[in-house]
């Protein structure tokens, strides 16, 4: 059997696959007898088929073909793994955000050229920006962005979230894979603030993130109104840092709706043909703008009390 080479940086870009999902994947290969895809290596470092590879560990008798691929260097591989992975349509939200993060480091680390990747180097300047993008990058970002039908905000707010997962990482191994898979639930700007705060107190901002407080309830068994908590961040933030944070949180919100519901229309666009479906997906779109109404009247409310 043909020895490859599993590499932790690479393999920590690939979203993981559920339990079921790996043990699925396990009996197809059983079944057919084979590994239908390829596995996809540059220099025998594995860029696609990590589950795959791991799965033939176990079953010597099967059968797997590899494809190599040929890139300069590993900046340009890694932007290969990214850009491989966000052509995928089962992602989440969160593993979108990550792999569109981790391209866009990696690309300013390279200054953005590579084979398939052009892109001229990119100038930094800092400029006050309120929807986050506090940092001004020219070129690559604005690339990354129209490749991939996104406003460049959301592109620097992916980028900010993936450093953040990586900050986590290095203090508390496992939260990465617990935020992507979904088991852990975080805020952008929850993640955002660990590539912020200083290693002394990242690892207790990563286990508030897994164990949030629990709320109390009412003997009606209504959740009690939590009384705001104190900022926990290890920074003062200026009146327009906030501004921007809670610009950034709303924005991401909204994309995250969008999101979902075109992944479940893309999707599951078959059985919205069903009488129940249209009329279970109307009340859904019902219940969301009464709340969008409710939010445009707080709006109104706050401008009228100026």
């Amino acid at each position: 059997m043909r020895q490859l080479i599993v590499d932790p940086e690479f393999q920590k870009q690939i979203p993981p696959l559920t339990s079921e999902e790996l043990d699925q994947l396990e009996k197809n290969i059983l079944q057919e007898g084979q590994v239908l895809d390829p596995i996809i290596v540059w220099n025998d470092i594995i860029l696609d088929g990590h589950n795959r590879y791991q799965i033939v560990q176990g079953h010597p008798e099967i059968k797997f073909d590899v494809k190599s691929l040929e890139f300069e260097d590993r900046n340009q591989a890694q932007i290969w793994i990214c850009l491989h992975q966000l052509g995928r349509r089962n992602l989440t939200h969160e593993q979108k955000k990550y792999l569109m993060g981790m391209r866009y480091e990696i690309e300013k680390a390279s200054h953005g050229a590579s084979n398939g990747f052009r892109g001229n180097s990119h100038t930094k300047d800092l400029v006050s920006y309120q929807n986050g993008n506090l940092l001004k990058t020219e070129r690559t970002c604005d690339r990354i962005a129209k490749e991939l039908n996104v406003g460049r905000s959301t592109v620097i707010r992916a980028n900010e979230f993936a450093k953040g997962l990586t900050a986590a990482e290095e203090v508390s191994p496992g939260i990465l894979q617990e935020v992507l898979s979904g088991s852990v639930k975080a805020t952008q700007d929850e993640v955002s603030a660990l590539a912020r705060a200083s290693p002394d107190t990242r690892k207790e901002l990563v286990e508030k993130i897994r164990h949030p407080p629990t709320k109390e309830k009412k003997v009606t068994g209504k959740p009690a109104v939590t009384p705001p908590q104190p900022d926990s961040r290890p920074i003062e933030l200026s009146p327009a840092q906030k501004c921007a944070d809670a610009l950034n949180e709303l924005t991401d919100a909204v994309e995250m709706y969008v999101f979902r519901w075109d992944r479940c229309f893309s999707i599951y666009k078959d059985i919205f043909n069903t009488d129940e479906m249209q009329v279970e997906a109307r009340k859904l779109i019902d219940q969301m703008q009464k709340y969008v109404n409710e939010k445009l009247e707080e709006l109104n409310e706050h401008k009228r009390n100026l």
